[in-house]
């Protein structure tokens, strides 16, 4: 494995989306999802194929790994879905 960077405890709110399925005529509308505040364990291990972004959710109830080509990739993708700059990561 190459180089491991990461964010720990990155405070997000998960939830509040509308709902954007098809309805019967007369449906009534869904609520949006719940929200929750939850802190995240972001990190990016890359290797030299390319590299993962991991994201796990401090209380257990979710976690997701996404692929990327590059470090730069990774780190764009978590500052576009988390809100983590650039300057936020630490090196392991």
């Amino acid at each position: 494995m190459g180089r491991r960077l990461s964010v720990r405890g990155w405070p997000v709110r998960l939830g509040g989306h509308p709902h954007r399925g098809w309805l019967p005529p007369g449906a009534a509308q869904p609520l949006p999802t719940p929200t929750r505040s939850v802190l995240l364990d972001i990190a990016i291990e890359a290797g030299e194929s390319g590299c993962l972004l991991i994201v796990e959710a401090q209380d257990g109830s979710m976690a997701s790994d996404t692929w990327h080509a590059s470090p730069d990739e990774a780190m764009r993708a978590a500052s576009t879905w988390f809100g983590v700059g650039r300057d936020d990561w630490m090196t392991d």
